[in-house]
């Protein structure tokens, strides 16, 4: 948080102070009287902020800034699930995401890969909390979402990882070992 004094005696000073609400009750900040002040971000909830101007010279004024809330969210953490882990060529596997916690501009992007290890690759446009995985091809698929938060401090975790099998259609055949045979042969 950043304060700007304008006008005032030499002898100004500030003081910052929290609050639970915009509009109090306000508790000086112990230490808190330079122009920036550093939000405590240890513990989730919305606190309230001002600063005080201290001006003991005669005729002063005093003023209060107005309230300034600063909101610390949990990190975001996020848990994927597949609905039909295997399935056959032209089958259905729907891919779920579960995200909590997270600032207001957290977002979601699938990623699939060849291996469990990687190397994993965004899948363009791919960033709903749900995805139709393609079952076109046979095959081991590996699929996991990634969280892209730009807010300050917020944690970007990628997800456990969930495979897809896709098996290729059954086909069947059958012989016989002896086409022409006697009674009870």
């Amino acid at each position: 948080l950043t304060a700007t004094l304008t006008g005032g005696s030499t002898s100004a000073t500030l003081q910052w102070q929290s609050g639970t609400s915009a509009s109090g009750p306000w508790t000086d900040i112990n230490g808190a009287t330079g122009v920036t002040y550093s939000a405590p971000t240890a513990v989730t909830g919305q606190t309230f902020y001002r600063v005080n101007v201290i001006d003991p010279n005669s005729g002063c004024a005093t003023p209060s800034s107005s309230a300034l809330s600063v909101t610390v969210v949990p990190d975001a953490q996020v848990s994927v699930s597949v609905d039909n882990p295997e399935v056959c060529i032209g089958g259905n596997a729907t891919l779920s995401a579960v995200l909590t916690g997270g600032s207001s501009s957290v977002s979601l992007q699938w990623q699939n890969a060849p291996d469990l290890g990687g190397p994993w690759t965004d899948i363009v446009g791919e960033t709903n909390t749900t995805y139709a995985a393609p079952t076109n091809t046979a095959g081991l698929f590996y699929y996991r979402v990634r969280v892209v938060d730009s807010g300050s401090g917020c944690a970007t975790p990628n997800s456990s990882v969930v495979s897809v099998t896709v098996n290729p259609d059954a086909t069947i055949s059958a012989v016989v070992n002896n086409a022409e045979v006697c009674v009870g042969g």
